[in-house]
């Protein structure tokens, strides 16, 4: 069955204080809450999704721009992740900075005056150094190559192409090592929705031959089913 998404928000005042998005068999989505301030700034935002996760994300009353967003475990209330921004003197985003439940830094991305990725540093979280430096190229066809490098030598470790759909989700993946051999690419399938409906991923080994990892989910993005197989370099199945 094709299912289309809707949205339905409430007002209070001329401001919206709820929305909620249902998919076309009427299953909730998504459940947003919003918070202002006495003068009528937007403060912060709740959105409780149908994974069992809720977003909190903080707002500037000065500019309007999101502060940082936490991901927490609905049920638990315990945080997963919380991501930080920040922007330039015009209000772009500059860059983003990504914490982990123990609030040490995974990650930090940086952007062009575009909104566009423009590079990554992976961390280690316990020691803070830098594990990966990463440098993203916007292709004409709106595909982005990441290369990723060795922080200590400069020297490219791999690739990877990342496509998307006309409405901005991720259709496929590619990754490469340094040598241009292929090391593992990804396929991904979605409902009228736009919730994630499959991910078909390979991951392959030195003498060609792979892994693949299919994952299925339901019309509320919730993980149905797992298959793994394995194949030969010529694809045939390993039993």
């Amino acid at each position: 069955m094709v299912t289309t998404k809707t949205t339905s928000t409430s007002y209070t005042d001329g401001k919206k204080n709820k929305t909620v998005t249902k998919d076309g068999n009427g299953n909730t989505l998504a459940t947003t809450t919003y918070v202002y301030t006495a003068d009528g700034k937007l403060k912060s935002t709740e959105k409780v999704k149908s994974d069992g996760t809720t977003v909190t994300t903080e707002y500037s009353t000065k500019t309007g721009k999101k502060t940082s967003s936490t991901t927490t475990d609905t049920k638990t209330k315990a945080v997963k992740n919380t991501t930080t921004y920040k922007y330039d003197n015009n209000g772009n985003l500059k860059s983003k900075e990504i914490y982990n439940a123990a609030g040490k830094k995974t990650s930090k991305v940086v952007y062009d005056s575009e909104g566009k990725a423009k590079s990554k540093e992976v961390y280690d979280p316990e020691t803070g150094k830098i594990t990966k430096k990463s440098t993203y190229y916007n292709n004409e066809d709106g595909s982005v190559l990441r290369t990723d490098r060795d922080p200590s030598t400069g020297k490219v470790t791999g690739t990877k192409l990342t496509k998307y759909n006309a409405d901005g989700t991720k259709s496929s993946t590619i990754s490469k090592d340094a040598k241009g051999n292929k090391t593992a690419e990804a396929d991904y399938t979605y409902y009228a929705s736009g919730i994630l409906k499959e991910t078909t991923a390979k991951k392959y080994n030195a003498d060609g031959s792979y892994t693949q990892t299919v994952k299925t989910y339901d019309a509320k993005g919730n993980l149905t089913g797992t298959t793994v197989e394995h194949y030969t370099k010529d694809g045939k199945l390993i039993k």
